[in-house]
């Protein structure tokens, strides 16, 4: 099961050349294991203790998120040539979490 949020928003500084713009994502995803295992039981010395196989049941769940930001600006630096740039912060959370910050660069040329 997934949800997300996610919110855009721009502002044109001038009507010339820049036009920045924002964004926020938020993602909990609730991954479901439904898992059955067979098993044969061993002793704490190693030895098996029957032919049997015993069931383990996992049913399991673990939330994990997905966070991300991003700040950017759209430069019109003449009327053929744009110039994206900005930066984005990533975050992830579930067994382990980690985050990064990524910067961004794009340009456009059109004829």
């Amino acid at each position: 099961m997934a949800y997300a949020l996610q919110s855009d928003a721009a502002y044109r500084l001038d009507d010339a050349a820049h036009n920045c713009g924002r964004a926020c994502f938020c993602n909990p995803i609730i991954p479901k294991s439904l898992t059955t295992s067979a098993v044969i039981a061993f002793d704490g010395a190693g030895n098996q203790i029957s032919d049997i196989p015993e069931n383990i049941v996992d049913n399991g769940s673990k939330t994990e998120w997905i966070e991300s930001i991003y700040l950017q600006d759209e430069w019109k630096l003449i009327s053929t040539l744009t110039v994206n740039y900005g930066l984005r912060f990533d975050k992830f959370t579930a067994f382990t979490s980690g985050h990064q910050v990524s910067p961004r660069v794009n340009a456009v040329c059109r004829h």
